[in-house]
């Protein structure tokens, strides 16, 4: 896990949530899916130029965001705030 933090400011996937699975496996029948949660609806994705795009966003956040040792500082410092 790993955290982007509000002083990070606007970045480039602000648009919304996006689940990127990428079997371990592959084989016919079995491909990368970007999943897809707007206000608009859902959408399973899977042509290859698509996941790229999700490959590179999820890249970009990954580059801003904490590391995950970090993220888990946070998190625990939140948690005890409570």
């Amino acid at each position: 896990m790993q955290i982007v933090p509000l002083a990070k400011g606007a970045y480039a996937v602000m648009h919304g949530e996006f689940t990127l699975i990428e079997p371990r496996e592959t084989g016919p029948g079995i491909a990368p899916v970007a999943y897809m949660d707007s206000v608009l609806g859902n959408a399973y994705l899977q042509r290859p130029e698509q996941i790229q795009q999700f490959r590179g966003l999820f890249g970009r956040l990954q580059a801003i965001a904490l590391d995950p040792e970090e993220s888990l500082r946070v998190v625990r410092s939140a948690a005890e705030e409570k």
